[in-house]
């Protein structure tokens, strides 16, 4: 079933009223000089290419999917035509672009980078983006326009070079280079993760705790878990207090523990870890427990990083969809891909 039906559904059950109307995301490329870009390549990484995110329907109750005619890539990948000459290959890779407008202001998360060919046929990278852009409440889409011609603007000056830190690769490696970095982030290569408290992205992916200790995980009969620690010296078993935890593991398992408290598992399919939360993307300010997601980037400006979709809903309603968030293997931020139920 399509994600839209899904949504539609969820809408009636929730009380708002919506007639479910998809919002079109259009691009406005008259900030460049409109040169045809022969010689750009784009590559979609993104998990779930049809999740573009969710925005309210102006006069109406309830929120409508965001999608795009074309392919998202080629398009975004215009913005950069200027760059592309008879000597170099450019090639841009799409890995992460979705928008919440169900907050107030929106919220835009992109991943993005630019390679650029040298005489050798080696690739370097001269552009890296992974960041929470704040958006317009009036005209967020005006504000993704505006967005995409600051980075080209930058990015197409004459001057650019490849990133002091970056190495060069070949041109067959940047359809998978995500899984090639993959590999070298001990979390994602290890056969267990080592049994502690992560209080950071950072000791994660290096699967090395800030607080090596037992951990015991038990799931209580209304399905809540609970997490137990040992203290002092393996004397005694406490509660573990969640407040400033990235993550919890028993050497075996990983919870992905929330700014609210609570407890998720995270499960791995292919070289990604995943993890599912109930919630649902909602159209009213002030009314939800955020998410936060670290700001950061090389060009551009992070908002805060709060994204708007509430625990829980209503007292009134007895189920509330359940969706499915990605772990930034870069960053540790959670990007949202799928609804599961």
């Amino acid at each position: 079933m399509k994600l839209s039906l899904y949504l539609i559904i969820l809408a009636i059950a929730y009380g708002h009223y919506t007639l479910g109307q998809d919002q079109y995301l259009s691009f406005d490329f008259t900030c460049n000089s409109k040169q045809t870009r022969n010689h750009m390549i784009s590559i979609d990484r993104r998990t779930n290419p049809e999740l573009l995110g969710y925005m309210p329907i102006k006069g109406y109750s309830g929120l409508a999917n965001v999608r795009f005619k074309g392919a998202l890539a080629d398009s975004i990948g215009n913005f950069f035509s200027n760059r592309s000459t008879d000597q170099n290959n450019d090639v841009l890779i799409l890995e992460n672009f979705f928008l919440n407008c169900g907050s107030s202001p929106g919220k835009l998360i992109l991943s993005m980078r630019l390679y650029s060919e040298n005489r050798e046929g080696q690739y370097a990278q001269i552009c890296s983006i992974d960041t929470i852009y704040q958006l317009n409440n009036g005209d967020p889409f005006g504000r993704i326009n505006e967005l995409f011609c600051e980075i080209s603007t930058l990015v197409n000056a004459e001057n650019a070079k490849p990133m002091s830190d970056t190495s060069f690769v070949r041109k067959e490696d940047l359809t998978h280079l995500d899984s090639l970095e993959k590999l070298n982030i001990p979390i994602y290569v290890a056969a267990k993760p080592v049994s502690g408290i992560y209080k950071d992205y950072a000791h994660f992916k290096m699967n090395k705790p800030d607080i090596s200790t037992d951990i015991f995980i038990r799931v209580t009969k209304k399905g809540i878990i609970e997490v137990d620690r040992t203290y002092k010296g393996k004397k005694r078993k406490v509660k573990l207090d969640p407040t400033g935890i990235y993550a919890v593991s028993d050497g075996d398992r990983i919870l992905k523990v929330t700014s609210s408290g609570e407890y998720f598992p995270v499960i791995k399919h292919g070289f990604d870890f995943y993890y599912d939360r109930p919630g649902y993307f909602y159209d009213q300010p002030n009314t939800f427990s955020p998410y936060y997601f670290p700001g950061g980037g090389r060009i551009g400006i992070t908002g805060s990083g709060d994204l708007a979709i509430r625990i829980g809903g209503p007292k009134q309603i007895d189920t509330v969809p359940t969706y499915r968030f990605k772990i930034n293997y870069k960053k540790g931020n959670s990007i949202p891909v799928g609804l599961v139920k």
